[in-house]
């Protein structure tokens, strides 16, 4: 399979803070690859260093098989980027920013007139493409970001928290527009700090934590091996000693569960494939114990794995 990017070992900071320890990995062609990870992990970091914006320090990072210390400028072009933050130009009607951004990338202006016709329907913003950004909203600013990025039909797309801060019914619209990309096979590197949209929109993951890949692999492969396959959920009722579900814990959890205790209840994760027996949920019930079952998720794997982080 085509490598696009190949990084090894890439090291960041700014001043003391070390932003980024010796990340490795590679992103292939045709697939989503995520970055998920709490603020401060370093994916900002690093979805800079691939939009060719921000300079190696140190190790090796080649881009669409382009060396990033020395091909900056192309790579700026190839690479579209969805930065976290907002750069539209307030100055200009949502077509004019696209208009301008064609240019700018070398689209003749013919090209560009046509491109930023195409991107401003597909960003559902057609019938507002004469007003300024001010005027769209939080939602609509972030779908002309998305179609902006697509201008010069880039051959990689690099998303920082693309639907961050949005109301559920604009994030949606916004991972089917990036589902549609990813049909059509443009590579993309996603980072987010939501589980829920690494899932939705990733193959693979990289899980990042201060600076470091701490694991990596498929969302249900992340899953089998830090969370498990099922979790319950075993809460005293009625005032009943914490002694009394410890008890009930040491006599009736199966051998290679994993326990984890939250706000006066206990988690049970069970091993990779298996489910709990449901002998054990109904004495859980008899003994006087709320139960609630579940599948074992992502966001349940990045915590424990989280915690055995912290711990070393």
């Amino acid at each position: 399979m085509e490598e696009l990017v190949i990084a090894r070992d890439v090291q960041q900071g700014f001043g003391a803070t070390e932003a980024l320890r010796g990340v490795s990995f590679d992103l292939h062609a045709g697939e989503c690859l995520g970055l998920l990870g709490h603020a401060g992990a370093g994916k900002s970091c690093l979805t800079g260093l691939l939009a060719g914006r921000t300079p190696l320090q140190g190790g090796q990072l080649k881009i669409l098989g382009r060396d990033a210390r020395t091909h900056g400028r192309e790579l700026r072009r190839r690479v579209g980027w969805v930065p976290p933050g907002d750069t539209l130009d307030d100055e200009l009607t949502a077509l004019e920013n696209l208009w301008v951004f064609g240019r700018y990338h070398g689209l003749p202006g013919p090209e560009a007139r046509r491109r930023a016709g195409e991107l401003v329907a597909f960003a559902g913003l057609k019938e507002r493409a004469a007003e300024r950004p001010g005027s769209l909203g939080a939602e609509g600013r972030r779908r002309l970001q998305l179609a902006r990025a697509l201008i010069q039909r880039p051959e990689l797309l690099v998303l920082d928290e693309p639907a961050a801060g949005l109301e559920p019914a604009a994030q949606r619209f916004v991972w089917g527009r990036l589902q549609a990309l990813r049909a059509q096979g443009l590579p993309m590197l996603l980072a987010t700090p939501s589980p829920e949209e690494a899932c939705l929109l990733c193959g693979r993951l990289l899980l990042l934590e201060r600076g470091r890949v701490l694991d990596e692999g498929s969302p249900p492969e992340l899953v089998a091996r830090h969370a498990g396959g099922e979790v319950v959920e075993l809460r005293p009722l009625d005032g009943r000693p914490r002694e009394d579900l410890d008890s009930f814990l040491a006599e009736s959890i199966p051998a290679g569960a994993r326990l984890e205790r939250r706000e006066g209840a206990v988690l049970c994760f069970s091993p990779a494939g298996e489910m709990f027996p449901g002998a054990l949920l109904e004495r859980a019930h008899l003994r006087g114990f709320a139960v609630t079952t579940r599948r074992a998720s992502l966001a349940d794997a990045l915590r424990a794995l989280r915690g055995r982080e912290a711990r070393t």
